[in-house]
């Protein structure tokens, strides 16, 4: 089977998904810029949606996204070669940066300027992990052997990850 047939799994999935925190993050991105700067055309109430929109689906799906990552793919990328290994070190060293992030504004009042500014630093970062994974990681997911993909697959699923 081509590469592409067989790419149409886990890492499929992950690809879309960060697609749609790229469309999250530019909305949030927004929003909490207009908070910050006081812009009176942009109500506050709009940008504390926003937040509130942005950290449930964060709880909903990019915390169990990297929990995929972490268990079933990376480890599979990790094997490809000491580079690719260090590539997957650093990919995870920022998640633990994004959840950090996360955790700390979860646990702050909404509204707060603080809360707010933590999470578009947050909302940047995360933007520029995808951007890495999707530069960086999918070159090497398409080195993956068939049996691997399916390691991944089945990881995948154990942690509840619908393909």
């Amino acid at each position: 089977m081509p590469v592409e047939g067989r790419l149409l799994s886990t890492w499929a999935s992950l690809h879309r998904e960060h697609g749609e925190i790229f469309v999250k993050i530019n909305l949030l991105e927004k929003a909490l810029v207009a908070m910050l700067q006081k812009n009176v055309a942009a109500p506050k109430e709009n940008a504390l949606v926003q937040q509130r929109d942005f950290l449930e689906a964060f709880k909903q799906g990019v915390v169990l996204h990297f929990a995929v990552e972490k268990e079933a793919l990376f480890p599979e990328i990790a094997k490809i070669g000491k580079k690719e290994k260090t590539l997957m070190d650093e990919l995870l060293f920022e998640h633990g940066s994004i959840m950090e992030k996360y955790l700390t504004i979860i646990q702050s009042p909404y509204g707060d300027e603080e809360k707010t500014e933590t999470l578009l630093k947050m909302a940047q970062e995360l933007e520029m992990h995808a951007q890495k994974e999707e530069r960086d990681a999918y070159p090497l997911v398409k080195k993956l052997s068939p049996a691997q993909l399916e390691m991944v697959d089945q990881g995948a699923k154990r942690l509840g990850y619908r393909i």
